[in-house]
């Protein structure tokens, strides 16, 4: 009698939903909308899950944790150290994820500012380009507000 914790019929199907899943989402990191540095930290994420999905398999479906016991650990101890990997290449993700999100913060800063010194320089001179300009960013505000969100 195998005292497995799981029988295959379960797990099996949930690792191969879970495989297939993980497939999608790292062919959808090719994407060139997603940064270098974030597609490359996601990525190992994913190689290091695909090569903990088949321990977890053999872990829950396959050893006999009475009469394997060294076999059981083993798997389970690479698993427990595989999660530390992801949990620690997420942090890092994180961390990322930040600095790029300070990074487009501050350009879009630096570019408002430069818009608006030019807009108040052509108020200033008199120009009469000044109305043309204002209606210009109007029009961008508005085409920015109307755009869809694609980042899901």
């Amino acid at each position: 009698m195998n005292n497995a914790i799981a029988p295959i019929t379960i797990t099996g199907p949930v690792a191969i939903a879970a495989l297939l899943l993980l497939w999608w989402y790292y062919s959808r990191l090719n994407r060139p909308s997603v940064p270098r540095s974030q597609r490359k930290l996601r990525q190992a994420s994913i190689v290091v899950m695909v090569t903990g999905i088949p321990l977890l398999l053999v872990g829950t479906s396959y050893l006999d944790y009475r009469h394997q016991q060294e076999e059981f650990v083993a798997v389970w101890l690479s698993v427990i150290v595989l999660l530390l990997v992801v949990v620690t290449l997420v942090i890092l993700d994180t961390v990322n994820s930040m600095r790029l999100n300070r990074k487009a913060e501050h350009l879009l800063k630096e570019e408002t500012i430069r818009e608006l010194e030019q807009v108040v320089a052509e108020s200033l001179l008199g120009s009469g380009k000044s109305g043309n300009r204002t209606a210009k960013i109007e029009g961008n505000n508005k085409a920015q507000a109307e755009k869809p969100d694609d980042s899901a």
